[in-house]
């Protein structure tokens, strides 16, 4: 036999036994359920998989009153059917000797198709057809009734969808909500889709009817410079109303101030009506607050004790409680004016050296505090312009602060070098290394400082 006829014969051979195959892996109609109208005919596609597949296929009708199977033979992918008369009826395929390959679709035939769709509701809490559209106002609900057309039509089931669920939404029983103020168009379909008929829905503002002003009984002593809660003092009419917005004004502004439609300041004693307004129809209440001086509750001076210069002026720092209080009129007494005098209130004035103490009163309150006037530094000098000392020696630095009797007589001493010098305690330095480096001398009180220059010859 010719090789290359051999070689065709056997790819071909091959070829009949790779290419098809009886073995079905999975299986479906394309569509899960078909409308037909009785006596017209509608196709039927199974999809197998492999596509390659030729198993047999067995078609059956479980009601052949309703619809009967056409065109195509038993084995094929796709087959008609016909549509008999009016109700439902299953079409089942299934792969001959493999029962577990087995699909259905539901067959829906009809006679009547729908002509029109009559929509209607009742007038209830404000939602109710007018003309071609329905007015409703947000939060409220209501069932819209859809009645299919011609009565014997086959169909009367409805899809309801809305174009804007953001305004209003409706299910599948026809129950429009109303969600904020705004337009949105409801449709109803029929089941075939070959009808639809549409109404527009309107959310409208609930206007507002009046404001209610409840002024409590304790705004008629309210103490100053506080802030107070007035949202609770007032509501608007109807609680539902869509523009709840009120502005609130003060007729004196020095007494009370407001400071939001929640919130109001009492500034100082005396009487101011607030009248409230509604931004939707202009609806206003109002109601007098009096506001009645602070009560001194509590009086402290802040600082135990206060140091001061001959000379010197001072305002001892106090403490209210509450820090509003009204009364804060305070009066001093010195123990010593001679030492410390009181110029006006809490305002001392330092007049010669000494300690004394200093009392303030406010109402039945009064607090004191220790005042120190001390002789203030003049000046400091070290008593040695120049010293020398060897490595490792100690030296203590003299010196002499003016005047005599200063109060605070506190020195600081610092090295330029501190290679050269260290600072063991006070005004004591020692002797590290050779050189010369100078100390400096500052007192505490007042920042006086002198220097004197250290030398540091090595060790014997």
């Amino acid at each position: 036999m010719n090789k290359k006829f051999s070689l065709v014969l056997l790819i071909s051979a091959l070829c009949l036994v790779g290419c098809k195959t009886d073995k079905v892996n999975s299986f479906s109609f394309e569509k899960d359920e078909v409308t037909v109208e009785a006596t017209k005919y509608a196709q039927l596609v199974l999809n197998v998989q492999p596509s390659n597949s030729e198993a047999w296929i067995e078609w059956s009708s479980s009601n052949e009153n309703v619809v009967v199977l056409a065109g195509g033979s038993a084995s094929m992918f796709v087959r008609s059917i016909q549509g008999v008369n009016e109700g439902t009826a299953t079409i089942t395929a299934k792969v001959r000797n493999d029962a577990s390959k087995s699909t259905t679709c539901t067959i829906k035939v009809y006679k009547v198709a729908a002509t029109d769709i009559l929509l209607s509701c009742s007038k209830e809490d404000s939602t109710y057809i007018v003309g071609n559209g329905i007015k409703m106002v947000p939060g409220k609900s209501m069932t819209l009734n859809a009645k299919v057309l011609p009565d014997n039509a086959s169909f009367k089931s409805i899809t309801w969808t809305s174009s804007n669920d953001s305004v209003a939404t409706i299910n599948e029983r026809g129950i429009i909500n109303a969600i904020k103020v705004g337009s949105a168009t409801i449709t109803a379909t029929d089941y075939l889709g070959q009808v639809q008929k549409n109404i527009l829905v309107e959310v409208e503002a609930i206007p507002v009817q009046s404001i209610l002003v409840m002024a409590p009984a304790s705004f008629q002593k309210l103490e100053g410079e506080l802030k107070y809660a007035i949202n609770s003092t007032y509501a608007v009419r109807p609680a539902t109303a869509t523009n709840r917005n009120v502005s609130v004004t003060s007729s004196d502004v020095k007494v009370v101030k407001v400071l939001s439609p929640d919130t109001i300041l009492t500034v100082a004693p005396g009487t101011a009506t607030l009248t409230f307004t509604t931004e939707d129809g202009g609806f206003t209440g109002s109601y007098d607050v009096t506001v009645i001086a602070t009560t001194l509750r509590g009086f402290k001076i802040a600082v135990d004790s206060i140091w001061m210069n001959v000379g010197e002026k001072l305002d001892i720092p106090c403490v209210f409680t509450p820090a509003n209080a009204t009364n804060k009129n305070v009066t001093g007494t010195s123990d010593d004016p001679a030492i410390v005098e009181i110029i006006d209130a809490n305002t001392i004035k330092a007049v010669a050296a000494g300690k004394t103490n200093v009392t303030l009163n406010v109402a039945t309150y009064s607090a004191s505090v220790v005042v120190v006037v001390k002789t203030a530094v003049q000046s400091i000098t070290c008593d040695e312009a120049v010293k020398t000392i060897k490595v490792g020696q100690e030296f203590d630095i003299p010196y002499t602060i003016l005047p005599a009797d200063a109060t605070n007589k506190n020195v600081t001493a610092t090295v330029a070098d501190e290679s050269i010098l260290q600072i063991v305690s006070g005004t004591k330095v020692k002797a590290l290394s050779e050189g010369k480096t100078t100390v400096t001398l500052t007192t505490e009180d007042g920042n006086k400082s002198d220097n004197i220059i250290i030398k540091v010859e090595p060790a014997e």
